[in-house]
């Protein structure tokens, strides 16, 4: 993957708004009774790629601090 097929990945998940609680059970509700090839399961799994992402983020920005602090 380029870095603008990266950038483009990136940007589609940023649209994914993020559920609430309630939201998130209902999904999963609806998984359980229709199994994992539904639309509920294809929201879940959008969200989930978002929630990643945020978190790998914020992973490799902690990382770099680091970094250059060990470089100082």
């Amino acid at each position: 993957m380029d870095n603008k097929e990266l950038e483009k990945y990136l940007v589609e998940i940023g649209k994914t708004p993020l559920l609430s609680i309630e939201e998130e059970i209902e999904l999963a509700k609806a998984v359980q009774r229709k199994g994992t090839d539904c639309d509920e399961m294809k929201r879940l799994h959008e969200v989930y790629d978002r929630f990643f992402e945020t978190i790998k983020k914020n992973f490799q920005y902690a990382a770099n601090c680091l970094t250059q602090v060990a470089n100082s």
